[in-house]
This record gives C-alpha cells, sequence and structure tokens, in this order.
C-alpha cells in the first residue's frame, strides 16, 4: 500500500552528541520538528479517532494507525507520519537499517482532566525478544508540567527494575517505588511538532493535567527486524493479548523468519 503524500517534517539526524546521550541517559530530544502543516493535519485526524472513542478518555488508544478514519473510512492515514524518511533516519541510527514499525498509541490529556501515568518501564509488558525497541513519542500540542508532560530517569535503561503486580492502576504491574529515585525525575517538555526517543527500558510517566490546555501525543514504536515480536504472547482468558497488532515494515528487510508480517496486515487503500 503507497502512503498518501503529507507535508514534510524538517528533519535533522541525529548527532555523535545525540548519540552518546542516548547511550548515556536513555532518552533524547533530536533537532528534528515536524512541520506546522504535518502537525495540524495529524493532529487533526488523531481528534476525529479520539472523539469517535468516547469510552477510552484518559486512556491510550491502542493502534490508532490500524483504525479507519471516521471521516472517509481509509485506513492507514497516520502511517505517512510514521514512515517519514527523516524520522526513520533517527530511528535507524539507534537500531540499524532493518526497522519494523510495531504499534502506535495517542495520549490525549484533556484540560483539567488528565490523569498522571505511574513511573514504569515498557520492556516490562512487551513481547519481543531479544528486547531491542525506540519509541518515538510526537508532540502535538505544546507538553508542558502543567499539562501532563513525560518525566524520565536518565539513565535507568541500564537494568531492569523491580515491577509487582499491582491491579489498581492502568498497569498489571507496577514499579517498585525501591526501585528508583524520583529526585533524580527530568521534565521533558516539548513544542508541537519535537519528539523524545527513548529506549524501552528508560523508567518513565508524566504528570497530571491540572492546566487549561490539553496535551496530545503520539507514539510510533519501532524494532529491528532482528527482534521476534510474539503475537500469542500474554494469553489471557483464553485470548493472546497482542493479537491483534500488525507489524509494518518500515524500513530494509525482516531479518527473523518468524516475524509474522501478514498478521492483521492493513487492508489495501
Amino acid at each position: 500500500m503507497s502512503p498518501p503524500t503529507v507535508t514534510r517534517p524538517q528533519a535533522g539526524a541525529l548527532t555523535q552528541s545525540d548519540l552518546e546521550r542516548y547511550r548515556e541517559d536513555g532518552y533524547v530530544v533530536p533537532d528534528f520538528r515536524f512541520s506546522s502543516g504535518a502537525v495540524e493535519q495529524l493532529g487533526a485526524e488523531l481528534m476525529l479517532l479520539n472523539d469517535a472513542t468516547p469510552e477510552l478518555r484518559n486512556i491510550a488508544l491502542t493502534n490508532p494507525h490500524l483504525r479507519p478514519s471516521p471521516v472517509d473510512g481509509r485506513y492507514g492515514k497516520l502511517l505517512p507520519y510514521c514512515l517519514d524518511p527523516g524520522l526513520l533516519d533517527l530511528v535507524e541510527a539507534i537500531e540499524g537499517p532493518d526497522l519494523l514499525l510495531w504499534t502506535t498509541d495517542l495520549f490525549h490529556r484533556p484540560a483539567g482532566h488528565g490523569v498522571p501515568t505511574a513511573w514504569h518501564q515498557d520492556d516490562e509488558y512487551w513481547p519481543i525478544e531479544p528486547m531491542g525497541a525506540t519509541t518515538a513519542w510526537v508532540a502535538i500540542t505544546p507538553c508542558r508540567k502543567a499539562n501532563g508532560c513525560l518525566r524520565v530517569i536518565p539513565g535507568s535503561h541500564r537494568r531492569r527494575a523491580l515491577h509487582r503486580v499491582d491491579d489498581s492502576g492502568a498497569f498489571p504491574r507496577n514499579l517498585d517505588p525501591d526501585s528508583f529515585d524520583e529526585a533524580d525525575a527530568v521534565d521533558v517538555e516539548l513544542e508541537p511538532g519535537q519528539l523524545m526517543l527513548f529506549h524501552a527500558l528508560l523508567v518513565h510517566g508524566s504528570w497530571p493535567n491540572t492546566s487549561s490546555q490539553p496535551r496530545t501525543g503520539l507514539t510510533m514504536r519501532f524494532i529491528p527486524s532482528t527482534s521476534f515480536f510474539d503475537h500469542d504472547a500474554g494469553v489471557e482468558s483464553g485470548q493472546a493479548y497482542w493479537t491483534d497488532y500488525a507489524l509494518y515494515l518500515a524500513r530494509g528487510v525482516n531479518r527473523c523468519e518468524r516475524n509474522d508480517l501478514m498478521r492483521n496486515k492493513l487492508p489495501a487503500a
């Protein structure tokens, strides 16, 4: 399927300093920004999807790129943003030339109603082996401390922290508070179109939205195609949790024959 044409982003490659910071801290905000036109188009499509799923208020909308547009029913309208060559150049510098897009998430925090996200490591939940994964968190609106920007613990990606079973929050297992020091936290404030790249083991969370402005972001999550994504992992109530996910070859070739690129493949435009 050929993705539709979109406004091109302003792009800057990762510098050696960026790569060193990513390796040292587990995250980086590169010199890259989607253009204002691209952000406007992307934001409009995301809000259509958000408004079409009112039951998910304050809960991430998973895989919005796999959902048909509420306006014209077309699939894959978000893919051009995920597959932009400038963005993929950034991810390739970290994960190598063969990349799979395996999921996206829409995070929308309404003004004055956004709840915080507890501290966690994404690696704890994902069915990827070996774990090599980079998330691009793209700001659609201004993201400030007051309206719920991301918080990170620099350097926490160097080890897997202890998680405990906890059914009271958004995650089935939450980070043990003794496994990190919240005093080390850094607020990552972003302008619309900016993004943060971060490691799957980086301890992160977010503030609640206590402001009069919404906070909206889109994650695009990539793995090297040498890793295996297990669609049948995490069986709950007889059904695999990851069964509806789709792998999309974003760049290069699929290096792991166990990866199923045909499963849940997007329909032709």
